[in-house]
């Protein structure tokens, strides 16, 4: 939960800052959050959440495959949640982050450290 809880802090501090204090458009600045979350989390992820011995490399190539599905999962229901339903970016981010949490946490769990025992088994 830790390091999770810290890579969706990043995730949302930096969207906040490019949409609200930068005036960026917010799927820009919800890409750019989300990244920012992932670069942070890999290492904490494969080490401490899922004590990962797999090779770093492969590790990290299936990392970013799904994360990618899932930042196309950000970018699609963050849209939707803001043009088509209406509600406030900064709430519609928060609401997406609840999502991706979950297909972050079963992709990485099921697909990229699947040989690992997650830490303490439960979610980040």
């Amino acid at each position: 939960c830790f390091f999770g809880g810290i890579s969706t802090l990043i995730n949302y501090g930096v969207f906040y800052v490019l949409f609200q204090l930068l005036n960026l458009n917010y799927l820009l600045s919800s890409g750019v959050g989300y990244v920012s979350g992932v670069l942070f989390s890999f290492p904490f992820n494969r080490s401490e959440t899922f004590q990962s011995n797999d090779k770093p490399v492969l590790a990290l190539a299936k990392y970013f495959m799904v994360y990618t599905f899932s930042l196309g999962v950000n970018i699609a229901l963050l849209f939707t949640l803001v043009q088509l339903i209406g509600i406030p970016a900064l709430i519609a981010k928060m609401m997406v982050i609840v999502v991706t949490t979950r297909t972050n946490f079963f992709g990485c769990k099921l697909f990229v450290f699947k040989k690992s025992k997650v830490a303490h088994d439960h979610m980040p």
